[in-house]
């Protein structure tokens, strides 16, 4: 990777980075796990390195998932994430391409009670966006229909629950959740007949738990203190009105307020930009305090950033 290498160490879990050092005057190795020590628990199976549209480096474990390491050194990025899908990842491979790095991933699923096996190719960055072309969702295929309900092609899904985004928004329930359906005989019926494309996959889940808030306090630290996070200001982009549910957990949490700006933006609104003061976070009084934030297939999200409104009961 440029000028750098990076390797497992012979434990198979432990990731370095060896480059010429100036100072030492001679090569130097630097623990890149050393701010997640047990993301590669697991064991590392294989390796692989996208460079764009950012410098990602891709681990994938005996356990069937993948570990992802955004590193973009000149920032000051060195970010772990887990990658899992509804199967076993066995293989990686990335490839050049112009509009961002192809990244394929050979992927064993269990289909209709039988184990199958795919090539199966990440989207690139701007099909997470929403549009026409949103393309969120595992093992995904489109298919263009005629004024039609019925969609087919789906036999690489039978049996399983999958989601549809159809033109430039997806299909919800009345309560605004992700509709599924069943694939059987290698199709699905929509509620209505559609004219264009159509996408569907399996559904999945990003999680992101914050690290424990340590705000709001005058007379020390606050991390063993009570405290509470009343409320949330999010700055989004590009983002579906109800891909982000906020909580303190993740077992009670709420989406966004269907009114922002003194509009009611409805159930199944795309905004370019959310930008607001506010809205009351659900949670309780504890020495653990976090923000946690779901996110749901197909719908899209960009979080930007996050503005918190801590409160704590100090000690005297």
């Amino acid at each position: 990777m440029d000028r750098s290498g990076v390797f497992v160490n012979r434990s198979g879990k432990k990731s370095h980075i060896l480059g010429y050092s100036v100072e030492a005057q001679d090569y130097t190795a630097s623990e890149l796990s050393r701010y997640n020590p047990s993301i590669l628990d697991s064991g590392v199976k294989v390796m692989s390195v996208q460079r764009q549209p950012d410098t990602r480096i891709w681990f994938v474990l005996d356990d069937g998932t993948a570990a992802v390491l955004t590193y973009e050194p000149a920032e000051d990025v060195l970010a772990w994430t887990t990658f899992e899908t509804d199967g076993t990842i066995e293989d990686v491979c990335v490839l050049p391409n112009t509009d961002g790095d192809d990244v394929f991933l050979i992927v064993a699923r269990t289909i209709d009670g039988a184990p199958k096996r795919y090539r199966e190719r990440l989207a690139y960055e701007q099909n997470a966006e929403g549009g026409a072309e949103c393309r969120m969702a595992d093992s995904y295929k489109v298919i263009t229909l005629a004024a039609s309900a019925t969609v087919t092609g789906l036999s690489h899904l039978e049996g399983e629950t999958v989601v549809v985004w159809q033109g430039t928004l997806p299909l919800l329930t009345a309560a605004g959740e992700p509709r599924t359906f069943t694939v059987s005989g290698g199709q699905i019926t929509l509620p209505a007949a559609y004219t264009g494309d159509v996408m569907v996959g399996i559904p999945y889940e990003g999680r992101f738990k914050s690290s424990k808030l340590a705000y709001a306090a005058q007379t020390g630290t606050a991390v063993t203190q009570r405290k509470n996070v009343p409320r949330v200001a999010p700055l989004l982009y590009k983002t579906h009105m109800r891909a982000v549910l906020f909580g303190d957990n993740f077992t009670r949490m709420d989406p966004l307020p269907r009114v922002y700006r003194g509009a009611d933006q409805g159930l199944n609104a795309l905004l370019d930009d959310y930008d607001s003061d506010g809205f009351t976070l659900p949670g309780s009084w504890s020495t653990d305090s976090r923000l946690c934030m779901k996110f749901r297939s197909p719908l899209p999200a960009t979080v930007l950033g996050v503005v918190l409104e801590v409160e704590s009961h100090e000690r005297a």
